[in-house]
């Protein structure tokens, strides 16, 4: 066959590593009215080559409606993908078992591309690609974190866009994803909530050959020295200039560290700023990294101030180019500030219960807060995948002392290491900024 490339490289190291008894994930939760089941295939973005990157959102996208078709009235379904995987889910009633057993069948039937027309399969490729058009050039945010990845990413997948390449996409053929989808690619099942053994049992034998999944390597970027420019380009979406810098994480290094770091590093963000226009619908948070999610580049996004319209004749204080510096300086005053100071023992503190709320799960006879409410469940299903797929160990945030956790920030926020880019507002003579 033709065009097999990262997929079958996979599929043969898969099982060749296969072990006998194949990987489901199953927590039962004390006080659960609900049920989520999912699956994570071990195929992303940086796995496809470089002519078909967003062939595993097409892909993953596929199952799901595959999925959604089969077992209707599900409370919610859903799917993401990322660098290295792709994740599916559906969430149900805390007595509809078998609705969630056939919709964790319709995920994995790999056998069944012949289902989709030409047509179905054409608008979902379509609809992809329009959505990694967006994130390239609509959304402030994805848009300077692509132009990161080609930074600091050359030479890898990380170069790409973050969520593929919408011309490689939109050449993908009916045929092409049939194809893809017959391939065999390792996968994990994980079922969360109300889960009795009887129900664990029947996941445990659903008519499937599942290869065992091991923890994922972590892509990372080459060594650059980025310098202190800005890449800046004009971009008539966007209402205000938007500048960002990102860093590339190394692997090999105390992640756990670093993710303490960054959780400082997001509250001092919000003690600092407030959102400026809509700059919390641009994809551009103020701080932007994950541990769970394996980023290969951490990135900190700021907003420009509102510009105000001017009054005939009148002249602007400032320029678009001008706001844009003065925006950048905030950054660059709140990278000195995360390099110089080192967490306090509370913010330390702070920073570790939020992602131990976020990421750990109750022991059993401990009831969460968030068992009664179906709408957690997605989010807390993609930890249980997630964690496994990226050894997450939420219990090594328990060791970390201040000083680790100060180094590890040090360590990746080298301002000779940082990427600055910025997006304008297109030029206009009826608008201007206030001086600062």
């Amino acid at each position: 066959m033709r065009n097999l490339g990262l997929l079958a490289a996979m599929m043969f190291a898969s099982i060749a590593a296969a072990q006998s008894r194949p990987l489901t994930l199953l927590k039962n939760i004390d006080g659960a009215n609900a049920i989520a089941v999912g699956v994570l295939w071990s195929h992303g973005y940086d796995d496809d080559s470089a002519v078909e990157c967003g062939l595993a959102r097409v892909l993953a996208k596929c199952r799901l409606e595959r999925a959604q078709r089969a077992v209707p009235g599900c409370l919610a379904s859903g799917l993401h993908v990322g660098a290295d995987y792709g994740l599916a889910f559906a969430v149900v009633g805390r007595a509809d078992q078998k609705r969630a057993l056939l919709f964790l069948k319709a995920l994995i039937d790999e056998g069944s591309g012949e289902q989709w027309s030409d047509d179905q399969l054409a608008l979902i490729v379509a609809r992809i690609a329009l959505a990694a058009d967006d994130a390239e050039s609509l959304y402030p945010g994805s848009a300077l974190l692509s132009r990161a990845r080609k930074h600091l990413g050359r030479g890898t997948a990380i170069a790409r866009g973050p969520v593929g390449i919408a011309s490689a996409i939109a050449k993908l053929t009916p045929s092409r994803v049939r194809e893809a989808l017959r391939l065999p690619v390792p996968m994990c099942v994980a079922c969360l909530g109300v889960i009795d053994a009887d129900f664990a049992k029947s996941v445990e034998a659903l008519p499937i050959t599942r290869l065992e999944l091991s923890v994922r390597g972590t892509q990372a970027c080459v060594e650059v020295s980025a310098g202190s420019g800005v890449s800046e380009v004009e971009n008539d979406r966007a209402d205000s200039p938007y500048v960002s810098v990102a860093f590339a994480v190394p692997a090999g290094r105390d992640r756990a560290a670093f993710a303490l770091g960054i959780e400082v590093a997001t509250a001092r963000a919000f003690r600092r700023w407030r959102y400026r226009g809509l700059e919390q619908w641009a994809r551009a948070p103020f701080v932007a990294w994950s541990w769970l999610h394996a980023d290969a580049l951490v990135q900190f996004s700021r907003r420009g101030e509102d510009p105000r319209q001017l009054l005939p004749g009148e002249r602007p204080e400032a320029k678009a180019s001008d706001e844009m510096r003065a925006t950048k300086a905030e950054l660059e005053m709140f990278l000195d500030d995360l390099r110089t100071v080192p967490p306090s023992k509370r913010e330390l503190e702070i920073a570790r219960n939020a992602l131990r709320s976020r990421w750990r799960f109750a022991e059993a006879g401990e009831v969460s807060a968030w068992a009664s409410e179906p709408a957690t469940y997605p989010g807390r299903l993609q930890v249980l995948l997630l964690a496994a797929h990226h050894g997450v160990d939420v219990a090594r945030l328990d060791t970390l002392t201040t000083d680790l956790v100060h180094a590890a920030l040090k360590r990746v926020l080298q301002s000779e290491r940082g990427s600055w880019h910025a997006l304008l507002p297109g030029s206009s003579l009826s608008y201007g900024y206030r001086r600062r």
